[in-house]
């Protein structure tokens, strides 16, 4: 048997390690398939990963009026959240907005109950247009759904939202379900109720004491917690940063922390909040986390791989830079800063040492 090839490189770029014309080669590749197995040379290897998905933006206007579509068709009772998901138009596996998140829009009308229940995977809700009646209950704590506010539903914890309100309440719903899928693990689970009683804490007793002074007399908290960030805290922060460098590729970027840890929200994804200063336009480059963006002020655009995305606030845009897809943000407004509320998968790559970045 002649094998040819010791890491030439074909016209799509790919490592040839055998030459598979060979007749005795295929048909030993032919008996290895018949007994459920292959040969490592049949793996195809390239120099690096092509972007995972494709650049994509969802306007606000189309977006909206299919969540009002689905208030009108889809009752809660139904036994479904009405929740909206971006799926990259790539067809990832697990159909992902990239690959380790699925990020959508939820929307409840008013007086509603979403019912409880709890899974595997890992959620936040980003709320766009809250109301002081409405709240989200995490493992029995009462978590109130302000503007602006991100809300925390760690893996396992019962939670389940009530609107008490007159208006309709929306907010942008991100969960690792593609990657919990991609290892096999999910597993879901109803309430055996409508509700989950409320005996615990409301979110300012339980922000009380995960913050900078806790009190003595309680065992210090572990874990992941059902906690609420305020925008309040968010903005004082942004405008105490916004007259420092900041980053070339990102701007003024603020990852929100687990107060226990330091490390991101979450184990299998991060939240950000992203400011571009007026006219400010970033360097590109590119990483091995993929990201999802939602516009909360402002207008700009975003160049990603050969494609130009335009976004602006006032329609609360939402689009995705799939990752190693090369990509810089542009504020096109010279008197305003502009705000993106982003999501990625990093931590999943930061825990398996995958994490990689270039500048361009």
């Amino acid at each position: 048997m002649v094998v040819h090839g010791t890491g030439n490189i074909d016209q799509q770029g790919e490592f040839v390690l055998a030459d598979r014309t060979e007749d005795e080669l295929a048909a030993f590749e032919h008996e290895l398939d018949h007994a459920s197995m292959m040969g490592e040379w049949q793996v195809p290897r390239k120099p690096e990963p092509d972007p995972g998905g494709v650049p994509h933006l969802w306007k606000w206007g189309m977006v909206y009026d299919k969540m009002l579509k689905a208030s009108d068709v889809l009752s809660l009772e139904m036994g479904a959240r009405r929740s909206l998901l971006f799926i990259n138009p790539a067809e990832l596996p697990n159909r992902g907005s990239i690959l380790g998140v699925r990020v959508g829009l939820q929307m409840m009308n008013a007086s509603e109950i979403a019912f409880p229940h709890r899974h595997t995977m890992a959620a936040i809700r980003f709320v766009l247009k809250g109301s002081a009646h409405t709240y989200t209950v995490v493992n029995d704590q009462k978590l109130y759904m302000e503007d602006w506010s991100l809300i925390l539903t760690p893996p396992q914890m019962w939670h389940h939202h009530e609107n008490h309100g007159s208006d309709k309440v929306i907010w942008l719903d991100a969960i690792d379900t593609p990657f919990v899928n991609s290892v096999n693990a999910l597993f879901y689970e109803p309430y055996p109720d409508d509700r989950e009683p409320i005996v615990g804490r409301d979110s300012a007793e339980v922000n009380a004491r995960v913050g900078w002074v806790r009190p003595s007399w309680e065992p210090a908290p572990e874990g992941d917690l059902p906690i609420v960030y305020r925008w309040g805290d968010t903005e004082r922060a942004l405008k105490a940063l916004a007259g420092t460098p900041g980053s070339l590729y990102d701007g003024i970027l603020l990852k929100y922390v687990n107060p226990l840890t330091g490390g991101p929200v979450l184990p299998t994804f991060s939240c950000s909040v992203q400011m571009l200063r007026p006219g400010e336009k970033t360097r590109s480059h590119r990483h091995t986390f993929g990201a999802v963006y939602h516009v909360l002020r402002g207008h700009g655009s975003t160049q990603a791989g050969d494609m130009t995305l335009d976004w602006e606030a006032g329609a609360g845009d939402s689009f995705v830079v799939p990752n190693w897809a090369w990509h810089a943000h542009r504020n096109l407004n010279p008197d305003q800063d502009a705000l993106l509320f982003v999501v990625d998968d990093e931590p999943v790559l930061t825990a398996a040492r995958l994490t990689r970045e270039e500048s361009g």
